[in-house]
């Protein structure tokens, strides 16, 4: 897997955009009230589930794709073609790649500075 680009960040934003993703997770979590029990498990099978509902509307399928097939170095049909068992391999991988995680923890910390 080659590292993620700028260019793959803004697909991703427009993705995320037009599948309109992230207010259904951010009322999924808003439902969480301060000193109440959470099962992260089922909060996190509920996202997973409204993100495989959103990226299933028409294009955002294949923007998801077009987004995938620079880092993963395939073309966007062959990862529509990829075995599921594949498919949650790859996804496995991109979520604890260390380019993603250092670029989350550099814009955390540029968002949490004082002017």
């Amino acid at each position: 897997m080659k590292p993620f680009t700028t260019d793959d960040l803004f697909k991703a934003m427009r993705l995320l955009k037009h599948s309109g993703i992230k207010e259904k997770v951010k009322d999924l979590l808003s439902g969480i009230a301060d000193g109440e029990e959470v099962d992260l498990e089922r909060i996190g099978l509920d996202a997973i589930m409204e993100a495989v509902y959103a990226f299933a509307e028409e294009g955002c399928q294949r923007e998801l794709y077009d987004l995938l097939s620079g880092p993963w170095e395939m073309s966007a049909e062959e990862i529509g073609k990829l075995p599921l068992s594949e498919l949650c391999g790859k996804l496995e991988e991109t979520a604890k790649s260390e380019d993603l995680r250092d670029f989350f923890t550099q814009l955390a910390e540029l968002i949490s500075m004082k002017p």
